[in-house]
């Protein structure tokens, strides 16, 4: 890409907190557009309009030294006369935990073809025109530690129609000229590598209630919105008719949902139900009355029939709130995006009636295809397998994120576990092959050779949040979850890339050895939500590091660097004998959780605490002898004195473990009792924790897909679908019947769809799977006394008599 467009901004200042800016340029076209492209790019954020109309938002989270640009076909927009190209950016001027602060900064490139053939280039530069939209409050709190701010919106103020055709920019100002690329910060720039997010307008599902809030507030006070929707009280009305319109009906003007009368001295409530978690920009469409206020109030549950936007903790809370102008309006949250399942609105300050003529929301996601598909005979498991892909759908944006209400970032333990589910829900490859590269890319932030947990992003200068900045278990997953994208997709691109980072850091783990051969990194030894005893020299993370030495061996002889991997085998050999000399407790008979400093001696002693967490992962990645695996398996899930798994996120690698000792009817027994008790409670997407949030307290998020790993082993165990090749070229299908009596579905691949049915009538299985042209499958089915092997390519069809009933 060669740039004639130049970065440029504002006079205000490079760096101003939470500004937004608004840009236009008046281009005048002679002659028919045959073809129009726009390559645009903005630091922090940016929504992008020609003559008027929406084009599309951007950019995909990244650092600024990769700094994203995209790409839109104009060619239908562009017309013969006057044409008004304008931009919004709304610039950060803070870090959060998915972006890097650059400088505010815009960037455009329009290239046109005319019907005669002639060619043009179009660039930002002086004569573009700027000016700040001053309806968005620069000094709105930040929501959350993690994500951006509050959107405090005074219609008031704004500059109303400012991208449209007839709109007079004559009194804006010339912006300042940064530069052409490359120029700092934004060195290095790349082609957006995924799809634009959807955007689909959605409706609630239900008045939940509506009331008064029998006293007034201060209006002046911005950092407690959420505080005051948490505590003040809710009463009946009367100051309000909920009008016999359905609340799942597209606004339309004059067509009122809601009608709300006068309101000084109270304040009138509304909560709606979307049926269950989404994400996106919120919208309303009313006849409003000046100085008039509505505050938004987000929460994935209701306490009492009311949201309690504080619920995440650690700022100002999900809640934003929109200052009426007189009249009919339109308004849709400008670049925040929420996620939430309830929301509450509180309608102040309002001298006049006001008319609600709807609510709806702007959804707003990873345009995921529902290829992988799962049915079986029992009701509860096809639940569990669609409640897993839709968390995890709601957890995919711009990245595989942790969850769309808290946080909104992108851990990499989550996104192993969600990576795999993905392979087998939708088959998409561009968003985990983009999320390995940034992970790596933070490296280069760093002298050490770790890398963060989560990336792009910083913690904002927060001290409660410093040690968040490395999480050593995260850094080995990304070493599994590097082999397991090359695994599942057949694409060497990223193994072969990334070598130099990975060689980095399995560097940095080796230098951190202790005389015993364990890793004594420090950092938050994060490694469940569990009190397990995470101190420096923790069997947990030294087993992801011995897994993590014996992928990297993996990884250099896919880059044939022969002596490395042999390097790398050996230092994974070195490492199990560590662990099993210094960590196993013969008279536990279990792995402890590590070795401290003892309190008496300052001597050092293996931990008297045992977890299932540290022991599951010395049996999955074959670190306890053979002999033992069964044993220790038994005994961490019977001992009451051994520390329980908590998290859906660690069961993952405790149902793997179990996996890998054939245990398949314990694991969808687990599966349908742990999964299944959090549907029975009403959950329409996975939690963060099996306990969920109690009684509604704690910052415990709701829809968290590091817990939808059933989605992928219940398309593995029952329809019994794993590659055994990279890219799926061969293939496993070995079916666990259980006790069901028949199962289907679709297993998503990068060469095409594997297609597996099997029922069971009079004892008589009936089994088929069509795979891709191309592959071969290994299928091993159930018969009478055991099982039949087959090889196949294309379409295998065949029937089996199951004496005495259905076998395992």
């Amino acid at each position: 890409m060669r740039w004639k467009g130049n970065w440029i901004w504002t006079k205000v200042g490079e760096k101003p907190r939470n500004f937004y800016l608004c840009i236009r340029k008046t281009l005048k076209l002679n002659k028919k557009v045959r073809r129009a492209t726009a390559f645009v790019s903005a630091d922090s954020r940016y929504k992008f309009y020609i003559n008027g109309k929406y084009v599309g938002r951007g950019v995909a989270k990244c650092d600024p030294k990769f700094q994203y640009y995209d790409v839109h076909n104009i060619t239908k927009i562009l017309r013969p006369g006057k044409n008004i190209i304008a931009a919004i950016i709304h610039h950060y001027g803070e870090e959060t935990f998915s972006y890097l602060l650059g400088r505010g900064g815009f960037l455009c490139q329009i290239e046109m073809e005319y019907s005669d053939s002639k060619k043009e280039i179009i660039g930002t530069d002086k004569t573009w025109r700027v000016k700040q939209e001053k309806a968005w409050n620069q000094d709105a709190p930040r929501s959350t530690v993690q994500i951006g701010f509050q959107e405090i919106y005074d219609a008031r103020k704004e500059m109303s129609g400012w991208e449209k055709l007839n709109f007079d920019d004559s009194g804006w100002d010339e912006p300042i000229v940064i530069g052409k690329p490359p120029v700092e910060p934004w060195t290095n720039l790349i082609e957006r590598d995924i799809p634009f997010l959807a955007e689909k307008e959605i409706l609630p599902v239900e008045v939940i209630e509506i009331g008064e809030c029998p006293q007034a507030i201060d209006l002046n006070n911005i950092k407690d919105i959420s505080a005051i929707l948490d505590e003040e009280l809710h009463l009946p009305t009367r100051g309000a008719v909920l009008h016999p319109t359905k609340v799942g009906r597209v606004p339309e003007k004059n067509k009122t949902f809601l009608s709300i009368g006068p309101c000084i001295d109270k304040s009138i409530y509304l909560v709606l139900d979307f049926g269950k978690e989404v994400s996106g920009f919120p919208r309303i469409c009313l006849k409003g009355v000046d100085g008039g206020v509505i505050d938004f109030g987000y929460d994935e549950i209701l306490i009492k029939n009311r949201v309690h936007p504080t619920r995440g903790g650690g700022a100002a809370g999900q809640s934003d709130r929109y200052i009426m102008k007189d009249g009919y309006q339109e308004h849709e949250q400008g670049f925040t995006w929420r996620g939430f399942r309830y929301i509450q609105l509180v309608f102040r300050n309002c001298a006049k009636p006001v008319k609600l003529y709807g609510v709806t929301l702007n959804h707003y996601c990873y345009p995921v295809s529902y290829r992988g598909a799962f049915k079986c005979s029992d009701p509860m498991l096809n639940r569990i397998w669609e409640v897993g892909r839709y968390t995890l759908q709601m957890c995919m944006h711009d990245s595989f994120e942790d969850c769309p209400w808290r946080e909104q970032t992108q851990w990499w333990g989550d996104a192993r576990v969600q990576g795999l589910v993905n392979y087998y829900a939708f088959g998409d490859t561009k968003l985990f092959k983009k999320g390995l590269r940034q992970i790596a890319e933070s490296q280069l932030r760093r002298q050490d050779g770790l890398m963060q947990p989560f990336a792009p992003g910083g913690t904002h200068g927060s001290s409660i949040h410093a040690k968040m900045a490395i999480i050593p278990s995260f850094c080995l997953i990304w070493i599994l979850s590097l082999y397991d994208y090359y695994f599942y997709t057949g694409d060497t691109e990223p193994v072969k890339k990334l070598y130099p980072n990975l060689k980095n850091l399995v560097e940095a783990f080796r230098s951190s050895l202790s005389e015993r051969g364990l890793t004594t990194l420090e950092h938050w030894q994060f490694i469940d939500w569990a009190p397990i005893d995470a101190k420096p020299e923790n069997t947990a993370l030294n087993c992801f590091l011995c897994a993590g030495f014996m992928t990297a061996a993996k990884i250099a002889r896919l880059n044939n660097d022969k002596p490395q991997a042999k390097e790398y085998e050996k230092m994974a050999a070195e490492m199990k004998d560590n662990i099993n000399k210094y960590l196993w407790s013969e008279k536990k008979g279990l792995y402890a959780d590590g070795i401290r400093a003892s309190a008496e001696d300052g001597s050092n002693k293996q931990s008297e605490v045992f977890s299932q967490q540290a022991n599951c992962l010395a049996v999955l990645f074959d670190i306890a002898p053979k002999e033992k695996q069964e044993e220790i398996m038994n005994k961490i899930q019977t001992d009451d004195k051994v520390v329980k798994i908590t998290t859906p996120y660690f069961m993952f690698y405790f149902l793997s473990a179990l996996l890998h000792l054939n245990r398949h009817e314990l694991v969808k027994d687990i599966i349908r009792t742990r999964w299944g008790e959090m549907i029975g409670k009403g959950a329409t997407t996975f939690w963060e924790d099996f306990r969920g949030v109690a009684n509604g307290n704690g910052g415990g998020s709701l829809c968290h897909a590091w817990s939808a790993c059933p989605t992928a082993m219940l398309s593995m165990e029952i329809l019994g679908v794993k590659p055994l090749e990279p890219g799926f070229r061969k293939i496993l299908i070995e079916p666990h019947l259980f006790n069901l009596n028949y199962a289907k579905g679709i297993v998503p691949t990068v060469i095409g769809d594997i297609k597996i049915s099997w029922k069971i009538k009079d004892k008589i299985l009936s089994f088929k799977a069509s795979i891709p042209k191309g592959c071969t499958a290994e299928a091993v089915i159930s018969e009478a006394g055991g099982t039949k092997k087959y090889t196949f390519k294309n379409v295998l069809s065949v029937s089996h008599y199951l004496q005495g009933g259905m076998l395992g």
